[in-house]
């Protein structure tokens, strides 16, 4: 069965003396978070892999989803246009679908012509680029959730037959969810975060092919798995109020190219 890191991360029973009242402790900041993000990210491990993340291309799906809206065009910089959505959102907070429309059809981003014509941008309502994520514009819809505290998921599938998925993780304020999710992205806190929660990630599988520091708090990486590279984004910062978010893609050969122009959508602003 596959899920989020954050579930295959306390399925198992290993709980020492030492560690577990801080482990007790923050159960209930990662309930909801449990419960929600089952996610093309990883597969449940037993007791004795539940520190392996293990990578997986097989999207997971939400039962019946609503089809997103084409609310026209998103107005870009320099005048690039994408074609415009908006997502029905299963938002915890508000109990049911909620469908949020955007205040204003323009964004401060750039996307180069010859991309924006191969994708489509979504509104989520609060998370994203201003509320905006930006896919390929022949893929599905396969998830979009959000819990009580901010925490959000959203997947997207290439066309059947197909193999490959992009999603958007946000663990929103459980800030223990923040920092067992980027111990797998960030080694040099798993020390802290076994200490402070009693579980961190050691490795995953396959192994992390690359990590690049590209922004402060933000790492670009690659995992290669069954021959397909696995691209990401994460982002964590233990003193923001939403210390951490992934962002990650793996594409088919032919929207290989959209790699960097989907990334780059979420990327924080140099400073």
């Amino acid at each position: 069965m596959e899920g989020s890191p954050a579930v295959r991360g306390f399925s198992g029973s290993r709980v020492t003396a030492e560690n577990g009242e801080k482990r007790m402790r923050c159960v209930s900041l990662f309930v909801l978070w449990l419960v929600l993000l089952l996610v093309p990210a990883g597969v449940f491990g037993g007791e004795e892999d539940d520190r392996v993340f293990r990578f997986t291309l097989t999207p997971w799906t939400e039962p019946g989803l609503s089809a997103p809206e084409a609310i026209g065009q998103l107005v870009l910089r320099d005048g690039v246009t994408v074609p415009a959505f908006v997502l029905s959102v299963d938002d915890a907070a508000e109990d049911g679908l909620v469908r949020r429309k955007p205040e204003r059809m323009s964004l401060d981003a750039a996307v180069k012509v010859q991309f924006a014509a191969r994708l489509a941008a979504y509104y989520t309502g609060y998370w994203g680029r201003e509320g905006w994520l930006l896919a390929p514009a022949t893929w599905r819809l396969m998830r979009a959730q959000a819990g009580m505290n901010g925490s959000a998921v959203f997947v997207f599938a290439p066309p059947r037959g197909e193999t490959g998925f992009l999603s958007f993780q946000s663990t929103g304020a459980c800030a223990g969810c923040a920092a067992m999710e980027a111990s797998l992205y960030f080694p040099d806190i798993r020390a802290q975060v076994e200490e402070e929660y009693g579980m961190a990630y050691t490795s995953s599988e396959p192994p992390l092919d690359s990590i690049v520091d590209i922004r402060p708090h933000t790492r670009a990486w690659r995992v290669v798995l069954g021959g397909r590279n696995i691209d990401g984004i994460t982002f964590y910062n233990g003193d923001s109020d939403d210390p951490f978010f992934t962002w990650s893609v793996s594409l088919p050969d032919q929207d290989g190219d959209l790699a960097t122009p989907v990334l780059n959508w979420l990327l924080p602003p140099q400073k």
